[in-house]
C-alpha cells in the first residue's frame, strides 16, 4: 500500500481548488447561454471541441455533488476522463482540421471494430442481439476523410510527449486509472489490517487524498476553458482565466506541440 502522497504537496489550500472550480462552473453557466463566436475558418474544429467542453464543466458540477455526499473517491473516474477531454481538446485545438478528421477516422475504425464483434464469434455463450443493420447504417453515415496517421496522434501518452507533458500530467492521468479500473491499487483502498494480523474490509476507502482528484479536476475544467476562449473571436475572458489561473498556480495554457 501506498502512504502519503505520490505527488509534491501543493501550497495550495484545498478550499481555493473548490472555490475556483466553482468560479469556473457558474461562469461557464453564463458563457453557454451566450453562445460562443469562432471565426469561420475554425467552426470545424469548434463543432467537436465545444461539446467536451460542456462535458468537461459537467464532469465538475458531478464531481462536487458526489464529493458533498462523502463519495469523492467515486468521482476519481470522472476526473481521469475530464483530463483526457481537455487533453484532446487542445491537441485538436493546435492541429486544427486534420486533428478533427482523425479523431473522426479512429472512432470510425473502433465503430467497425464494433460492428464486427458484434457479429458474434463461435465461442460466444449467447446469440447477438445486436441491431447489425442499424449498425451499419450508423458506419456508412459516418464515413470521413483519410487521414495521415503519422502526423496526427491519437494515443494519450503519445499527445503528452510531444506537449512536454509526458512526465508530469501523464503519470497523473496514470494514477487517475488505478482508481478507474479494477487494479490491486484500488483494491487495496478497501483492506484494513487488523492488530492481529487478520483483514478487514473497509466500508469506505482509504484514499487517495481528497485534494487529489479536486486540484486536478480543477486544472482539467481550467484548461478546457482556456482552450475555448483562445478559439473565441476577442477571447473575451482572457485576462479573467490569467488571474483565476494565477491564483491556484494552474499552468495557464497546456504547452504547443514540441519538434
Amino acid at each position: 500500500m501506498v502512504d502519503g502522497d505520490l505527488a509534491r504537496e501543493s501550497h495550495v489550500p484545498v478550499e481555493a481548488y473548490r472555490a475556483a472550480l466553482q468560479k469556473l462552473l457558474v461562469g461557464w453557466r453564463m458563457q453557454a447561454s451566450k453562445g460562443v463566436n469562432v471565426p469561420a475558418e475554425k467552426v470545424r474544429v469548434a463543432l467537436l471541441i465545444c461539446p467536451w467542453v460542456a462535458q468537461v464543466h459537467r464532469f465538475g458540477q458531478a464531481y462536487l455533488r458526489l464529493e458533498k455526499n462523502d463519495l469523492g473517491h467515486e468521482g476519481i473516474p470522472l476526473v481521469r476522463s475530464a483530463l483526457e477531454h481537455a487533453l484532446l481538446a487542445h491537441w485538436v485545438a493546435v492541429t486544427g482540421d486534420p486533428g478533427v478528421v482523425s479523431r473522426y477516422a479512429e472512432d470510425g475504425r473502433l465503430l467497425n471494430a464494433m460492428l464486427n464483434e458484434a457479429k458474434g464469434r463461435p465461442r460466444d455463450v449467447t446469440a447477438s442481439t445486436w441491431n447489425l443493420a442499424l449498425l451499419e447504417e450508423l458506419i456508412a453515415d459516418r464515413q470521413v476523410e483519410v487521414v495521415d496517421d503519422q502526423k496526427v496522434l491519437q494515443k494519450l501518452d503519445q499527445i503528452c510527449e510531444r506537449l512536454g507533458l509526458r512526465n508530469t500530467v501523464y503519470p497523473a492521468y496514470r494514477v487517475l486509472s488505478w482508481y478507474a479500473h479494477p487494479t490491486t491499487h484500488s483494491a487495496e483502498l478497501y483492506v484494513e489490517e487488523q492488530e492481529d494480523g487478520t483483514f478487514a474490509l473497509r466500508n469506505q476507502p482509504s484514499g487517495p487524498a481528497p485534494a487529489m482528484g479536486l486540484s486536478m479536476l480543477t486544472h482539467c475544467v481550467y484548461w478546457a476553458r482556456r482552450v475555448l476562449d483562445d478559439l473565441t473571436v476577442g477571447h473575451p475572458y482572457e485576462k479573467w482565466l490569467d488571474s483565476l489561473a494565477d491564483s491556484v498556480q494552474v499552468m495557464r495554457r497546456l504547452p504547443d506541440p514540441q519538434p
